[in-house]
């Protein structure tokens, strides 16, 4: 599984409705955004091509001007509940 964290950058005016956007997609979840259009969240997939799709996909949304990869961590082990 990969889990990365990213900052997507639309107008302020757009923010809100952006936020609603983006709850379509279940890979992502939104932690919040500030006033000056910045959306906090974390991206998880299969692996690393599945997360650049998504951002892709997000960058390519018609209110967003950025999309910022922050971190990728990559984890290859198998957790089981002990």
């Amino acid at each position: 599984m990969v889990v990365g964290g990213i900052v997507i950058t639309v107008e302020p005016d757009d923010r809100k409705e952006t936020e609603i956007s983006l709850a379509g997609f279940p890979e992502l979840t939104v932690y919040g955004s500030d006033e000056k259009g910045n959306i906090l969240g974390r991206l998880q997939g299969k692996d690393q091509e599945a997360v650049a799709t998504l951002v892709k996909k997000i960058q390519s949304m018609d209110r967003v001007c950025n999309v910022s990869l922050a971190y990728l961590i990559q984890d290859d082990s198998d957790v089981t509940d002990r």
